[in-house]
């Protein structure tokens, strides 16, 4: 029996330009680029997408001012200790 289904939308089934849906916001080009960056680009948003990090951890982890990368691993060192 099937229990899920993922589709992959992104340049798939839809066209998946980020830099042009920042743009059409009316952002100047210097924001849409630091926009563009933070959020296509970073490694950590790329970890996101795929499971590595959920947002919650990524917006706990700046407001520690500390990397996403590092509460992660301390998130799991805690659990692994029970």
């Amino acid at each position: 029996m099937i229990k899920n289904v993922i589709f992959d939308l992104g340049d798939v089934l839809i066209n998946n330009n980020p830099y042009e849906y920042i743009k059409k916001l009316g952002y100047s080009d210097e924001k849409t680029k630091a926009l563009y960056q933070a959020l296509s680009i970073d490694p950590v948003w790329h970890d996101k997408d795929v499971g590595i990090y959920n947002i919650s951890n990524i917006r706990v982890a700046k407001e520690l001012g500390i990397s996403a990368v590092l509460f992660t691993d301390a998130q799991e060192a805690l659990r692994l200790l029970g």
